[in-house]
């Protein structure tokens, strides 16, 4: 059948275009390792990382590599999936598909950016602010215990990757909520709306304490980026279906 050939034919070029971008990105590692180090190597620490065994640098490399290229593999199914699926499709699905594509690429992309910029930062900077208070009190109290900060590059990566698929668990989350405002949108034009919204602060508050350091000042900030990302996306809908509607 044509089409069982057509998906071969893509799963080809998926899985080809995922090795070669496998390749490329083991022969420029170093480049991945200083794109993840970066937020925190201007927080006046003297960061640098170690290995413990022969292997756990090679390791630590492949394991940066596979997710670099999972998240290619996931792009190029997606691409193909889509055009595979537009030829049989009415055109109002196909703006639809357009839409939530659209508004799950904007919840990715700011969350990442937000975990790059503000939240990996802040964390790190909190935490080793406690190792350097504590270090410091040990050695003007003349103990003869002394604590010296040494991180290994899987530990680093574990802590890092942690935190970041986090965030994208909390752009599923967000595109899920942009599903379900968008079908109250068109039941009740947001008439409830003001009911829903406390409870959706109160969450938005909840998940910025359990990704942020317990700093108020960053929960804060987390939570009121959580509140403004709901009201952009609650304006967006508006003008969608207002638009739609025309």
């Amino acid at each position: 059948m044509p089409y069982l050939l057509e998906i071969k034919n893509r799963l080809l070029i998926i899985c080809g275009g995922t090795i070669l971008v496998t390749v490329i990105l083991f022969l420029y590692k170093e480049t991945l390792l200083f794109i993840i180090l970066k937020p925190t190597m201007y927080q006046n620490t003297s960061l640098y990382l170690i290995c413990t065994n022969i292997t756990e640098g090679f390791m630590s490399y492949w394991y940066l590599v596979t997710i670099f290229c999972f998240h290619f593999f996931i792009i190029f199914l997606i691409i193909h999936a889509y055009f595979f699926m537009v030829p049989g499709i009415y055109q109002y699905e196909k703006k639809l598909i357009q839409f939530y594509l659209f508004i799950y690429l904007n919840f990715l992309l700011f969350l990442i950016l937000i975990f790059y910029k503000i939240l990996l930062p802040c964390s790190w900077d909190f935490f080793y602010k406690i190792i350097s208070v504590n270090a410091n009190n040990v050695i003007t109290q003349q103990k003869t215990i002394k604590l010296f900060f040494e991180i290994k590059i899987n530990e680093y990566l574990d802590f890092f990757f942690k935190l970041y698929f986090f965030c994208i668990l909390l752009a599923q989350v967000f595109f899920v909520l942009s599903i379900k405002l968008n079908d109250v949108y068109k039941k009740s034009k947001f008439t409830s709306i003001k009911f829903y919204r406390k409870r959706l602060y109160f969450l938005f508050f909840i998940l910025s304490t359990l990704i942020t350091p317990p700093d108020v000042i960053s929960q804060l900030i987390i939570g009121g980026i959580f509140i403004l990302m709901l009201e952009v996306t609650i304006f967006v809908i508006i003008l969608k279906n207002q638009y739609n509607d025309r």
